[in-house]
């Protein structure tokens, strides 16, 4: 596991659905993913990464500087190792990462040597979101990486490695997509915000910033039946402790 760090937010706004009453701010953290796969090294998720203004961070109480590129070398990884990124969606709190500025004049990927993967249908809203989902797509994380010829979009589930597959899990995005990574010895889903803490593994609470409730609940109750049949590890990507655990 590797985080960003964490944001601010309005829990009312997080946290929603029935039976759910919370007021104030809470933390919530930017959680990615490193696997070593099939001779691959992947990254899952890119947190918000370091073109974001100071007075925009300050107004959102963001904590700086980033950290994933930290982690990274904390693991002995440079960027040049990555082999793939898979962004579970293209929301800035999951792309963000993905692209920086070079010399303040060029967007360029970060992880120049990986491809990037994800929906096809994620990246046509992300072009055009309706008018109130405008502010959680900023096309400079994203756009840059299929002007370098490095996103490839995907029309459905597919498999990447051996062991590495995705699978489309819509409603908190139209093209939102779950990670099951699988060796002889565990399986494991980086739900993205399928499920984003253990407080959202159940069919009760949603939130605000689902594009379709319904349709997540939907997907969620299909997940969350095969998650606990095949006893997977659950990647929590907006936890700020208990990263990944299993579901009883």
């Amino acid at each position: 596991m590797i985080s960003d760090g964490w944001i601010k937010i309005e829990s009312s706004d997080f946290y929603t659905g029935v039976g759910v009453q919370r007021s104030g701010r809470l933390l919530i953290g930017l959680n990615q993913l490193l696997l070593r796969i099939s001779g691959k090294t992947v990254l899952i998720d890119t947190g918000l990464g370091d073109k974001w203004k100071i007075e925009t961070l300050e107004l959102l109480d963001f904590e700086k500087p980033r950290k994933m590129l930290t982690g990274l070398s904390t693991l002995g990884v440079s960027p040049m190792d990555i082999d793939i990124v898979i962004l579970t969606h293209l929301h800035y709190d999951h792309t963000g990462g993905s692209t920086h500025w070079i010399n303040g004049t060029k967007l360029a990927p970060v992880f120049e040597n990986a491809i990037y993967y994800t929906q096809k249908l994620e990246m046509d809203y992300a072009l055009s979101p309706d008018s109130d989902r405008v502010g959680d797509y900023h096309q400079n994380d994203f756009v840059p990486l299929a002007n370098a010829d490095k996103l490839v979009l995907l029309d459905g589930s597919k498999k990447l490695l051996d062991g590495l597959n995705v699978y489309p899990a819509p409603g908190h995005s139209p093209g939102h997509q779950v990670v099951v990574a699988n060796s002889e010895s565990f399986t494991l889903i980086f739900g993205g915000d399928l499920i984003p803490t253990r407080e959202h593994a159940n069919l009760r609470v949603t939130s605000m910033y689902d594009l379709d409730s319904d349709i997540v609940l939907t997907e969620r109750k299909k997940w969350l039946e095969v998650i606990k049949q095949e006893e997977m590890n659950c990647v929590f990507c907006h936890s700020i402790r208990d990263h990944i655990g299993k579901l009883s």
